[in-house]
């Protein structure tokens, strides 16, 4: 059964897909002969790259979603589990980095510094922290769903 979208960002980590493109040009334009040793470490960074490269937070039906790149790595939290009177902006430090981070706050999805939003289960339990460039939209939805 298919979901009403309420929201959707996708915000797409320009730092990991600066990097991937230095590196590959790095290994393209060096001298060494033997490039056989970084197909692997490529291999790898491409993986890597695969599935950090962006984030999507999605509102639907059922509570609030963020899915790293593919979708292999997402964090939910269902509007029944959902404290709305937590829901708060949280600024994110240069050094929390960017990726999967556990921070004081919780574990935070971020594909930048800047800001996050920070939902707290009913039972304390759990936090959902993402990082977001729109707030107040997410929060009022997030409110008018739960009402």
């Amino acid at each position: 059964m298919k979901t009403a979208v309420e929201f959707k960002e996708t915000q797409f980590s320009y730092i990991l897909l600066s990097f991937l493109a230095l590196f590959v040009g790095i290994i393209a334009f060096s001298g060494y002969q033997n490039k056989g040793g970084w197909a692997i470490i490529l291999l790898l960074v491409v993986i890597l790259v695969a599935v950090f490269y962006k984030l999507t937070t999605v509102i639907d039906d059922y509570g609030i979603v963020a899915s790293f790149g593919i979708g292999f790595l997402n964090r939910r939290m269902n509007f029944q589990e959902m404290d709305v009177s937590t829901i708060q902006l949280i600024d994110i430090p240069w050094y929390y980095g960017i990726g999967i981070r556990y921070t004081s706050a919780g574990i935070i999805y971020n594909t930048k510094h800047n800001k996050a939003i920070r939902i707290v289960s009913k039972d304390r339990k759990k936090v959902f922290l993402v990082g977001t460039d729109h707030y107040e939209e997410i929060k009022s939805i997030l409110l008018q769903k739960n009402n």
